[in-house]
């Protein structure tokens, strides 16, 4: 069933409008099948009926019918949903009396000739073997199928307990002749009148009844989307008559067409404000309900329409995304539900939003004045438009010049050397449009001794103190180690002092001191970027009487990644 398409020293600031992907408006569901859903019939959120390309009617993820082989091609219910019909390939129609799906027989219902004939008065013989196209309910008992056999158009008025062409006629005539070579490819009412209207494969032609078929239908335009050979489908504005879309399987922005004079003319050239139109390879089915419209295709293409000039691409989060999409349905302005291949449904209550377009925006408020090697706090001050999708907490990204990126808001940050940078961050709202925002940075050199974290252990007649860089060291860069000795004042100590200290990276001897005080300046030349590594300081203690003593003590350290 498809009915109505309308289809941040200074901070400063940098924006980027790039605007996304996913709007966040679909939820996925089970549908209860893996087969390809190519039409669907939403009435409320307790009542969806689809059906596949491999015989299966489903109502809600529950199996209702069962055919292989079958490939429907439309689902629609009565307005009340007492009865229902299903058209489906080489001129098969099932109907539903409420509980069970059977197959409705065509036999002898149209007239053995194609459009148009001639040499009649012609039998109504002839039973439909195309592929039957399209199926819209006026009312309860009235309902319409277009068929591939061309000229062909069923009614009936019964419920679909039997059925008559209404568009061929005895004489050789139709009233709804789709040309040569063409076929008719969707066929859609407004609900509890006569107007009908039926589309063409050939550039979306369409044809019109105001009578329900009493007689012949006015050739409203031959063309609504620039290709042909296709099947094309109809939208209709049930409030609105004037108001219809076309979509096809055509390329780029070609493929969906709306009008507002009730299809005298077609506007192809709708714009695309978060979407560029050349990715359209398919459009497979529309639908329009409370004024907004919803077209879907292949590469997980879902696109909204408020008012026939703009369309927004509204696609589904996750593995859905991608999704080639066969078939829509809305019961309301906002309830809609997309169906596809591999067995995907996707549901709405939001389907008439506008997606947000805007960039959230922000500053970065921290020191403008840093340490090299000592780590400094950033944070990133953002706000969203209002009414927009908010701020993604896992988007920020902070970079500047041989800075490692970090991650998070707020972020501590290790400029390691000197000189002055662009600390950057980039973040994005939940609707993927992106934003960044900078603030200038001095960082100046570490004063020796400064920026060190100290390990102490006890020695005879006192401690000993190591000293180590706190941050990490720039690769290539040095430190400073210090080895401090303090004796004990506790009565009865032993006078003792240190008289040498040799210093150790990983083992190896590096710097030896014999004089205090103990400081040495230590370079990491050979040390690999990112890897931690252990500082020992080796003290030979002097006492009075008897053996000098030696003692260690060890701290670690890391190089900048």
């Amino acid at each position: 069933m498809r009915l109505l398409l309308v289809v941040a020293a200074t901070a400063a600031l940098m924006l980027s409008a790039t605007a996304s992907a996913s709007a966040g408006i679909w939820s996925a569901r089970a549908s209860g099948t893996t087969q390809d859903i190519t039409a669907v019939d939403y009435r409320a959120p307790d009542q969806l009926f689809y059906a596949t390309a491999n015989g299966q009617i489903l109502k809600n993820a529950t199996v209702q019918l069962n055919v292989p082989g079958v490939t429907f091609t439309g689902i629609e219910l009565n307005p009340s949903g007492t009865a229902g019909l299903a058209t489906a390939n080489t001129g098969k129609l099932y109907r539903f009396d409420g509980t069970t799906w059977t197959l409705k027989s065509l036999a002898n219902t149209s007239f053995n000739h194609e459009c148009p004939g001639s040499g009649g008065p012609f039998p109504r013989t002839f039973t439909p073997t195309g592929n039957l196209t399209g199926v819209s309910w006026k009312d309860d008992l009235t309902a319409y199928i277009s068929s591939a056999d061309r000229g062909v158009v069923l009614k009936t008025t019964n419920g679909g307990a039997s059925w008559q062409d209404v568009s061929r006629q005895a004489d050789g005539s139709c009233f709804a002749d789709p040309g040569s070579g063409a076929l008719l490819s969707d066929v859609m009412t407004q609900k509890g009148t006569d107007n009908v209207w039926v589309v063409t494969d050939s550039f979306g032609g369409r044809r019109f009844s105001a009578d329900g078929f009493a007689g012949p239908t006015a050739v409203r335009n031959d063309t609504s989307v620039n290709c042909f050979d296709v099947p094309m489908k109809i939208a209709v504005d049930q409030d609105n008559p004037n108001r219809n879309f076309v979509v096809g399987k055509c390329s780029g922005g070609l493929a969906m067409g709306f009008s507002s004079d009730g299809g005298v003319s077609y506007d192809i050239s709708l714009e695309y404000p978060n979407f560029n139109s050349s990715s359209i390879t398919t459009l497979y089915d529309v639908a329009l309900a409370g004024g907004s419209a919803i077209a879907v295709g292949d590469g997980g293409v879902i696109l909204t329409s408020p008012d026939g000039l703009k369309a927004y691409n509204q696609p589904a989060d996750g593995t859905e995304g991608t999704t080639g999409w066969r078939a829509v349905d809305k019961f309301d302005g906002n309830n809609a539900a997309v169906v596809g291949a591999g067995g995907k449904l996707v549901v709405s209550t939001q389907a008439n939003t506008i997606p947000d377009l805007i960039p959230p925006a922000g500053t970065i408020s921290g020191p403008v004045t840093a340490t090299a090697g000592q780590a400094t706090t950033y944070t990133a001050n953002v706000t969203d438009n209002a009414g927009g999708s908010g701020i993604d907490p896992n988007s920020f990204q902070w970079s500047a010049t041989g800075v490692p990126t970090a991650t998070g808001n707020p972020a501590a940050i290790t400029f390691p050397s000197a000189g002055f940078y662009t600390l950057k961050v980039t973040f994005k709202d939940f609707a993927g449009n992106a934003a960044e925002a900078t603030i200038n940075v001095e960082v100046k050199a570490a004063k020796p001794g400064s920026a060190t974290v100290t390990k102490t252990i006890q020695v005879p007649g006192g401690s000993i103190t190591l000293g180590a860089p706190r941050a990490c060291v720039a690769p290539g860069g040095s430190f400073t180690a210090t080895l401090a000795f303090k004796r004990s004042t506790k009565k009865g100590s032993k006078k003792v002092k240190v008289t040498k200290v040799e210093f150790y990276i990983d083992g190896k001897k590096v710097k030896t001191d014999a004089k205090a005080p103990f400081r040495q300046t230590l370079t990491v030349k050979k040390l690999t970027a990112g890897t931690k590594h252990t500082l020992k300081a080796r003290a030979t203690i002097k006492v009075k009487k008897g053996r000098s003593p030696k003692k260690s003590v060890s701290a670690t350290f890391s190089v900048c990644a």
